[in-house]
């Protein structure tokens, strides 16, 4: 048996302890250091990430929870989600090892894949809104233990209910029949005990139609379309900012038309990209000219009001800096 398949053994018999491993991983993501071991810290936290999707890749087969029913779907989100988490990453590295021409090529190759992938889910698997985690982290206590004892609670009282003629026909058993009082002699809706799982798991989008298809098109395209204007008007100009920021309005705009036909998680999406609107604050050129100095401001108050946690400050100033220098950390959201 290779390593690799005693490793897989290993998460499937212990999803805790592979969850503990992701843990002491991501305690690195907390060491905050400058110059370039700033690649290390962040090469930690996409690998912390990318960890914890392999594991719950790995545990999903093994409980039959698959990202989708069709499995070009499934690795399609899967590699978006890696994208998603190695972004900052490759932006950073690209920048260290070849400066700052060769990161904006990183930037738009990275956008560029992941528009391509959303447009081939959208248009060619009717896969409707996308979504902030293609591929949502498993709870592993609960939702593992609740599908293993829901999996196990169908088969068993499937057996112990029915029984199968020669004709192919599915009867219930005697013992399984109500009393006389509680028969209903008219076809009744049955319950699937799996039902709540597969609603979280075999999650049907909504296929899109009309604005909402127009609205879902706009969000995918923005942030190409924000990339091109920076290369026609130059990083520093407000025009690019203002088109994202106007695809993004008229993006909800549309997709708010027809929010009756959108299951749950859609308008937990929508509501998401809504209050997402809010982070444009922190996006160039607005956050350079006036709400760094602010940030910069409040910071030195709350220090100044409460010294014990100055020892914060570098961890802050680090979070602040990032804001301004890694183009992913802004525009990544997308």
């Amino acid at each position: 048996m290779s390593v690799l398949s005693r490793y897989r053994e290993f998460v499937e018999k212990n999803p805790i302890a592979a969850k503990q491993v992701e843990a002491v991983i991501e305690l690195f993501t907390f060491w905050r250091v400058h110059g370039g071991w700033e690649i290390f810290n962040e090469g930690m936290r996409a690998s912390a990430k990318l960890v914890q999707l392999a594991h719950d890749i790995i545990l999903r087969r093994h409980h039959a929870l698959p990202i989708s029913a069709v499995q070009v779907v499934s690795t399609l989100k899967t590699i978006l989600q890696a994208l998603d988490y190695l972004q900052c990453f490759l932006e950073k590295i690209t920048f260290f090892a070849s400066g700052d021409a060769y990161r904006w090529s990183m930037i738009a190759f990275i956008q560029t894949a992941k528009t391509v992938i959303r447009a081939v889910l959208l248009f060619h698997f009717k896969q409707g809104m996308s979504m902030k985690t293609p591929v949502p982290p498993l709870e592993r206590g609960q939702d593992l233990e609740y599908a293993s004892k829901l999996r196990s609670l169908r088969h068993k009282k499937r057996a112990q209910a029915t029984f199968t003629l020669k004709s192919g026909r599915e009867v219930r058993t005697l013992a399984a029949t109500p009393p006389l009082n509680e028969r209903r002699w008219c076809e009744t809706k049955k319950v699937d005990p799996m039902e709540q799982m597969e609603e979280k798991f075999s999650f049907v989008p909504t296929e899109l139609q009309g604005p909402q298809l127009i609205g879902e098109v706009m969000y995918l395209m923005t942030p190409m379309a924000h990339l091109f204007a920076m290369k026609l008007f130059g990083t520093k100009s407000w025009k690019p900012f203002l088109i994202a920021l106007g695809m993004d309005a008229l993006s909800i705009q549309q997709m708010q038309q027809g929010t009756k036909q959108l299951q749950k998680p859609e308008k937990i999406e929508l509501s998401r990209r809504a209050r997402g609107l809010a982070e444009y604050s922190l996006r160039a050129p607005l956050y350079e000219t006036h709400v760094k100095s602010k940030l910069q401001s409040l910071k030195q108050g709350i220090f100044d009001m409460f010294p014990f946690i100055t020892f914060l400050d570098q961890f802050v100033e680090y979070e602040l800096n990032e804001l301004e220098t890694t183009y992913f950390r802004t525009w990544g959201s997308h």
